[in-house]
């Protein structure tokens, strides 16, 4: 048990993998970490059966002291991509994380991951998230046809910072996908 650890700190270029998202699951929904406020994982090519594992590690009230959440996906086809990021789409609709105040998600790559993810996001329990980052996504115009569904005060009330930026050129939002937005 570790009740005062509050940042745990897994990303990096390697994944952790089935195992580590087991292990995971195990310690926070185990209440072995009470406390934890901050958890960034790479999740890239983590698999059905690790992402059903993390899924699990989110949706337990023993996840709901959690302030900030930073999650990598990628490295997998398009149509497991889209099926992990549903997992976590999920998880994020639980109703664990009206505490959260930072999401920030990286890799996503096809448009069905960026549609999963607006499942959760348009959930309307994330009423204390302040700042959504995608990191590394490719957006364009449908990316920000589908974030324009969700990006309402009705679904996000407390949404101050959206950063969808360019990390590259073919990834963020287009100036279509901006319009979209607006």
């Amino acid at each position: 048990r570790l009740p005062a650890l509050h940042t745990l700190w897994c990303p990096g270029i390697r994944s952790i993998r089935t195992q580590g998202a087991q292990s995971l699951s195990n310690l926070v929904r185990g209440g072995k970490v009470p406390s934890l406020r901050d958890l960034t994982v790479n999740l890239a090519g983590i698999g059905q059966e690790g992402m059903q594992a993390f899924a699990a590690t989110l949706s337990t009230p023993h996840a709901s002291a959690l302030r900030r959440l930073e999650v990598k996906f990628g490295g997998v086809g398009p149509a497991d991509a889209a099926a992990e990021v549903e997992l976590f789409s999920v998880a994020l609709s639980s109703g664990y994380f009206r505490r959260l105040e930072e999401l920030s998600v990286g890799g996503l790559e096809v448009i069905g991951e960026l549609r999963a993810l607006c499942g959760g996001l348009g959930s309307g329990k994330l009423t204390s998230l302040l700042t959504l980052r995608l990191v590394g996504c490719r957006l364009g115009s449908e990316g920000g046809r589908a974030l324009s569904e969700v990006l309402t005060a009705e679904k996000l009330p407390s949404l101050r910072t959206l950063d969808a930026g360019m990390t590259g050129v073919t990834l963020g939002l287009t100036d279509e996908g901006v319009r979209a937005l607006i």
